[in-house]
């Protein structure tokens, strides 16, 4: 139902919004309204993006062991070689999670759900002098310097927030996607109940199914999911305009 607001109801509220309180309004003047403080325009909500890596982030190449007919190092995609960062995949996070935050909130972590196995983190474990790492902070860094959105220093908390698989899914593939839904569900424990979800991974590696698990189970705190559709030899169906430019 919508109120008629007078001149003097309009000074009112005015001088209480310059003040700077939020007050439920429970005059006849102006019943049902109320002033928020200006950052409670925006929400009250932070979205937190999570990640995969391989296949996601950057192309596994499709590299496998045994001459081809092991299991793969990473992930399936052929398309881009070993290595290379997908266009726009590190704009894409800072701005996402960016997206109506409150101006004095910082910006959530980047967490990072990843089949990489925790028994070989001494050769696998994210960094951060990595160059992924350093992508993320990079792409952070310029978003604040051109909007004044986030912070400068935002990027991937390599000692919080990144979530590693085990050796064991390399030999049983399918409990890749439980292994990183039991993930996302001790990420959940670390953030209040302010966080909000977005979840970025691909087709290879059964991230869609941990998907479809958090979204059934977190309706309400889940707020996306993306998958980066790659293949090991579909792409190349497609002939020449199926091959990135510049690319073997």
């Amino acid at each position: 139902k919508m109120h008629q607001i007078n001149k003097f109801s309009f000074f009112l509220m005015v001088i209480l919004i310059s003040y700077g309180n939020a007050f439920q309004i429970t005059s006849k003047l102006m019943p049902g309204f109320r002033l928020l403080k200006m950052s409670e325009t925006y929400g009250k909500e932070r979205i937190q993006l999570i990640t995969d890596i391989d296949d996601t982030v950057k192309s596994s190449g499709g590299v496998r062991l045994f001459w081809k007919v092991g299991p793969t190092l990473g992930g399936i995609d052929t398309q881009y070689a070993r290595g290379d960062f997908y266009p726009g995949v590190f704009q894409f996070a800072a701005e996402v999670v960016n997206f109506g935050k409150p101006p004095n909130m910082q910006p959530a972590s980047v967490a990072v759900l990843t089949a990489r196995a925790r028994e070989l983190k001494l050769f696998l474990a994210l960094r951060p002098g990595q160059k992924l790492c350093q992508q993320f902070r990079i792409a952070g860094e310029r978003l604040f310097n051109e909007t004044g959105a986030g912070s400068p220093d935002w990027g991937i908390d390599c000692d919080r927030t990144v979530l590693y698989g085990s050796v064991a899914e390399w030999i049983l593939q399918w409990r890749k996607g439980w292994r990183k839904f039991d993930n996302f569900q001790k990420l959940r424990t670390l953030n209040d109940e302010r966080t909000r979800y977005v979840l970025v991974g691909d087709t290879g590696e059964y991230d869609e199914e941990c998907g479809e698990s958090m979204a059934h189970g977190f309706r309400e705190e889940v707020r996306a999911c993306f998958f980066h559709v790659v293949s090991e030899r579909d792409w190349l169906t497609k002939g020449r305009g199926g091959m990135p430019a510049g690319k073997r």
